[in-house]
C-alpha cells in the first residue's frame, strides 16, 4: 500500500470491554460509549455461556448464542471463540456446548 493510499483510508479505533471472566461486554467508541450504530455492541452471557441480549433476555432467532460482535471479535464466554453455527465454545482444545452445560470431550489429562 502507497503513502497515498494509506492516507485515503480512515480506521475507526474500538475498545472491547470485558468482565471479570474475560468475556467481552461490548466495544466502545472512541469516546468511550458503546457504538450504537451496530446491533449487538452490547452483549451478556448466562450461566452456561449462552450469548443473550444486554438486559439479560434470551435471544431468539438467527442469533441466538451467537455475539454479533463479529467481525471486530469472535470471541465470547471468558474470552474463548464462539462458533454460533454449531452452538460450541472452542476453548482450545475442548468443545463446550452451552445447551448442555458440559464439554464435548473428556479431559485428555486425568
Amino acid at each position: 500500500m502507497t503513502p497515498q493510499q494509506a492516507a485515503a483510508h480512515t480506521y475507526t479505533v474500538q475498545y472491547r470491554t470485558t468482565d471479570r471472566l474475560g468475556s467481552p461486554l461490548g466495544m466502545l467508541d472512541k469516546s468511550g460509549r458503546f457504538s450504537d450504530g451496530t446491533r449487538g455492541t452490547q452483549l451478556s452471557f448466562d450461566i452456561f455461556g449462552k450469548a443473550r441480549n444486554r438486559d439479560f433476555s434470551q435471544r431468539t432467532g438467527m442469533d441466538e448464542g451467537q455475539t454479533l460482535l463479529e467481525p471486530t471479535t469472535h470471541n465470547g464466554f471468558t474470552g474463548h471463540e464462539h462458533i454460533g453455527a454449531a452452538d460450541i465454545i472452542h476453548m482450545n482444545g475442548r468443545a463446550y456446548d452451552y445447551n448442555l452445560g458440559r464439554f464435548l470431550l473428556v479431559d485428555p489429562f486425568i
